[in-house]
């Protein structure tokens, strides 16, 4: 009884608690030297993200022009972007706050490199020319005009020597003196655009790798060329691996750089990227590659697998990366289809082999549809359908994405999964616009089936409720279909030929238009569909016989759900209502409207007393049903509102997608807030009673911090002005004046009262006083409160400090408009005061 009175306690609110945002669309992402912090370009921003968790910390949008090139500067507090507006900016990485810009080039700036110090960046432009700049001063140092054919793609400062290596889409390299400003190396033996510089752990041999399929070794003391290296597919990334670091090939031991003057040949060993998705690591001597990461099965031989650039990962990033047992440094590799993948060496079995440890999804495009996997009351993942053809797991713990599922071959419209029965894990099934359906084991990720059947996309899939029998699945072409998946769930191996083909037990055109959704009911008796024309059918299983036909929605139906412990029905709809329906006679029983746009989907909550629901107004409404009453509102998409999954212990777990390519999880915070709302109105009152007694002891300064906490400014204004009697009282009390008189704004009550109130305000603080003393300043009865309050913050904080009020100009220029009108009353009555004396003069009585 107690579990079921605590399954039944209503909600009331729900906080957002991670997010999964697009953070990264392309281009260039820089990984901090500490491993804590990546930068990502992101369209027209860049954003700074959060290494361990993904994590989205701070959004810098330079000029609304797209970001061409940005670098991290080695002390990981320097951020330098480019963008197509030509303009070079320079940031606090800690605070995002601009520090300075300039504008260099004639033309984008493709690439920029930090040297070692901090202290210079280079910029490498389309308009063939490369400069060096000081970043502090933002002067240019150094021009290199007219050293490539063409755009300048690369620029790599030397760790050691005063050297700038560039590389160019014509093919051709140079080292530059940047002492003497000449260029020492034309270096001439690509083809094509050379798109990756590197160096040898020693500084002596430079590797170039480029779209020609070749690695060539330089050697920095001739100029000449050590070895080529052919790789066989274009390069996009290159990096030299550490000596003795503990990946697949290379020796653990480092080699003796001085081998290289005694005339041995020295060996490299490197890592490349490129259009074929794997990472493939190199010996230079042998030109043999020693071992190879292939792509995952979900992009292989699709353009999506084309890797664009490749770093090194800090040993500290590597191990945070990966829950496994990481050896050391890592690579960082980017996809086309903006992945970052975090490979990194672990011993498997023996043998260090370079696993992925770790995904980011920067980009996961308009989500369709999700489902959380695993047990109803702990789902451990949260299945994500986007407009690609791979659906993809994220760990609800800190939403790393952990497995692609990958099969269909076009975008995968709709999710459901099914509990885990018996010896059986949890089963994912997914509906796509190749018109076929698949069954997935979410814990491996395989797909154990697959329906061919329907002539057009697959809207809808459901599965039984109390078992793994069947799955009911419907489409654009108007079709229900009912598939036996009892065979597949019961597979522990997938065949050689691939996944099961999973049986068709019926099938029905259901209805006159595309059909949107489906559900089935908790008893796994019924299933209902919802379409296009308006109309919700109500099905037997598994023959599928029409039971019953609702109507009464005046335009298509979204969503369908059966409640979870009644003969009822809940659907949504695009005329912006949500129904509820009884299954016993077909009749609508309540009408809950709220929405200002199509309800694209909702949920039972609570057993079936309260409903959560989704908009195209980018808006989450919670409703209870008895009432019909919407009790909250939730505004965190900017865009329809298309996935919405409730899971968790008592649905305390919510999780919403949209056309924003956000996904958002959501916690009940009910009890939270309630908390929180008793204990706040406990301390108020707790406040106000400590404010009555502050006043009944005449302790003015007490009370006037507590009235100013407690944002009561009419009472603030009282005791101000009480204070001020008090102390015009003493002034004006012969036994209580001193004979060295104090100002009456600095000494006494008032004093007292204004030095203890203003001395440890905040900017934020500083803020709300100005402004309470701008709306008593326009009443001449209270203007005197409000001069004394202004002459205490002016008295007790400096320009510096006030200066970084925000708002503070538009606060003084109303100020001092009133208070230029009462220092004129001021002045008329002190010259009407003349008359007086004039008088009694004249009378002879001064």
């Amino acid at each position: 009884m107690p579990a079921a009175a605590e399954q039944l306690q209503l909600k009331a609110t729900y906080r957002p608690t991670a997010k999964l945002q697009v953070f990264y669309t392309g281009g260039a992402a820089r990984l901090t030297r500490d491993g804590k912090l990546l930068a990502c370009s992101c369209s027209d921003e860049v954003k700074i993200v959060e290494f361990t968790t993904g994590a989205v910390l701070r959004s810098i949008k330079p000029d609304g022009e797209a970001v061409t090139a940005l670098a991290v500067s080695p002390d990981c507090r320097t951020l330098v972007v480019a963008t197509r507006s030509l303009y070079v900016r320079v940031y606090d990485m800690t605070t995002g706050a601009q520090l300075r810009n300039w504008r260099g080039h004639k033309a984008p700036v493709a690439d920029l490199a930090i040297d070692a110090s901090g202290g210079y960046v280079a910029t490498a432009s389309a308009d063939r020319s490369v400069k060096v700049w000081d970043i502090a001063g933002g002067f240019c140092t150094h021009h290199f005009p007219g050293g490539h054919g063409g755009v300048v793609l690369r620029a790599m400062f030397h760790p050691k020597n005063l050297q700038l290596f560039t590389a160019g889409d014509d093919g051709s390299v140079r080292v530059w003196d940047l002492v003497d400003k000449s260029c020492v190396y034309d270096l001439k033996s690509h083809f094509s655009a050379v798109t990756s510089l590197a160096l040898s752990p020693d500084g002596w041999l430079l590797l170039t790798a480029g779209r020609d399929k070749v690695v060539v070794v330089w050697d920095l003391r001739s100029g000449s060329k050590v070895a080529t290296v052919p790789v066989y597919e274009a390069v996009e990334g290159l990096v030299v691996l550490p000596l003795g670091a503990p990946f697949p090939g290379v020796p653990r031991h480092a080699v003796d750089t001085a081998a290289l003057i005694k005339g041995a040949k020295k060996v490299v060993h490197f890592a490349t990227a490129g259009e074929k998705g794997a990472i493939k690591l190199w010996r230079s001597d042998t030109g043999s590659c020693v071992s190879e990461v292939a792509p995952e099965v979900a992009v292989a031989g699709s353009a999506a697998c084309e890797l664009t650039d490749l770093a090194l990962l800090p040993a500290g990033a590597a191990g945070a990366a990966s829950a496994g047992s990481a050896l050391g440094p890592g690579l960082l590799a980017a996809t086309a289809d903006a992945r970052l993948l975090f490979y990194t060496p672990q011993d498997v079995g023996g043998n260090p082999r370079l696993v992925l440890s770790r995904q980011l999804v920067g980009n996961q495009d308009q989500v369709t549809d999700l489902r959380f996997v695993g047990p109803p009351a702990e789902p451990s993942l949260l299945a994500v359908a986007t407009n690609s053809e791979t659906v993809r797991l994220y760990g609800i713990s800190n939403l790393s994405c952990a497995a692609s599922l990958v099969g269909h071959r076009d975008i995968v419209l709709c999710l459901d999964g099914g509990a885990a029965t018996g010896a059986h894990p949890p089963l994912l099934a997914s509906g796509s616009k190749d018109h076929e359906i698949r069954v997935w084991e979410a814990a491996s990720g395989r797909c154990l089936g697959v329906g061919v059947g329907h002539v057009g996309a697959v809207n809808g899939v459901a599965m039984a409720r109390k078992s793994s029998r069947f799955l009911v699945s419907v489409g654009a072409d108007k079709l229900i279909k009912v598939w036996d998946i009892a065979p597949a769930a019961a597979a522990t191996a997938v065949a050689a030929t691939g996944p099961l083909q999973l049986r068709t037990i019926a099938a029905v055109a259901g209805h006159d238009k595309d059909i949107n959704a489906v559900a089935v009911a908790p008893n796994d008796q019924l299933v209902a569909t919802a379409s296009q024309d308006r109309t919700v059918r109500v099905w037997s299983l598994p023959d599928l016989v029409q039971v019953k036909v609702l109507r009464g929605h005046k335009r298509g139906v979204w969503t369908v759900e059966f409640a979870p412990l009644e003969r009822a029905l809940l659907t949504a709809s695009g005329d912006k209502t949500i129904k509820l329906w009884s299954l016993t006679d077909g009749s609508c029983m309540r009408t809950l409207e709220g929405h200002t746009a199509s309800v694209l989907r909702a949920t039972f909550l609570t057993g079936g007393t309260q409903i959560l629901s989704a908009g195209a107004d980018g808006l989450l409404k919670l409703w209870n049903v008895a009432s019909g009453e919407c009790v909250n509102t939730f505004d965190e998409h900017e865009d329809k509102v298309w996935a919405l999954a409730a899971g968790g212990s008592q649905e305390g777990l919510v999780a919403t997608g949209g056309g924003d390519a956000l996904v958002c999880l959501w916690a009940d915070s009910t009890e939270a807030d309630a908390a929180a709302a008793a204990a706040a109105e406990e301390e108020l009152a707790e406040r106000e009673q400590d404010l009555q007694n502050a006043l009944a002891d005449a302790n003015f300064s007490k009370a006037a911090r507590l009235a100013f906490s407690l944002k009561h400014p009419g009472r603030l204004l009282s005791i101000i002005t009480r204070a001020a009697t008090a102390t015009a009282n003493i002034n004006t009390d012969p036994r209580l004046t001193s004979a060295a008189s104090t100002s009456s704004a600095t000494a006494g009550p008032l004093g007292h009262l204004l030095s203890g109130l203003v001395g440890a305000m905040s900017d934020e603080d500083l803020r709300t006083s100005l402004e309470y003393v701008r709306d008593w300043n326009t009443n001449a009865k209270h203007c005197h409160a409000a001069q004394a309050l202004l002459g205490a913050v002016l008295r007790m904080h400096g320009p510096d400090k006030l200066l970084a009020v925000q708002g503070l100009s538009e606060l003084l220029r109303q100020i001092s408009v009133y208070s230029g009108r009462h220092l004129s009353r001021l002045d008329r009555l002190v010259r009407s005061t003349y008359l007086v004396d004039f008088t009694l003069e004249s009378m002879g009585v001064l």
